[in-house]
């Protein structure tokens, strides 16, 4: 039993290095650059043009901070820090991601998962053992809140949607085609 084994492995060695047979031709080379980053998906989910795609947030009526992504590619997600509550001293976090497609009307189809971690605070007066020990403690805590949503939008490109309001925040986006030289 060992020496067929022996002789498989054998044989395995001598066919491999045989000179009858044809070398395999040799796998192209890619570069890794960002614009060359390997997918099996990349070519289908390349776009027409580049879009700019902008996610503001506004609490109330006042414009707090927006995120700006350029990109070709229908696969898109991005995350950021849109503000510090000088109040909570927590951070406000966004995410959305999604998938972004041209119709032939040359509207745009984005279906989205827009979130955001919230900060709240919260407060907890401690009493002391006796009034003579001086003033109540307060201990402040920073807790965070999760708010989510989820949908299809079809878009004119350039017009502000508001995909998502919680209180008094609201989040947009606007997709709009690239211009060159428009550099915002």
């Amino acid at each position: 039993m060992k020496s067929i084994a022996i002789l498989t492995a054998f044989l395995a060695v001598l066919t491999a290095n045989s000179p009858c047979q044809e070398p395999a031709p040799a796998a192209p080379r890619r570069s890794l650059s960002p614009g060359n980053v390997p997918s099996a998906a990349r070519i289908a989910d390349d776009l027409s043009r580049n879009y700019r795609l902008t996610v503001g947030l506004r609490q109330g009526d006042k414009p707090v901070k927006e995120i700006v992504v350029l990109t070709a590619s229908a696969q898109v997600k991005v995350s950021a820090v849109l503000e510090q509550d000088e109040a909570t001293q927590g951070s406000t976090s966004v995410e959305l991601s999604g998938v972004l497609s041209e119709k032939e009307d040359r509207s745009l189809r984005f279906s989205y998962q827009v979130g955001a971690s919230v900060p709240r605070i919260s407060q907890t007066l401690t009493s002391r053992s006796s009034p003579a020990d001086g003033p109540k403690n307060v201990a402040t805590s920073i807790s965070y809140a999760n708010e989510s949503a989820t949908g299809v939008l079809v878009m004119e490109p350039g017009k502000p949607y508001e995909i998502f309001k919680s209180a008094q925040r609201s989040y947009t986006l606007t997709i709009e085609p690239e211009t060159p030289g428009k550099g915002k």
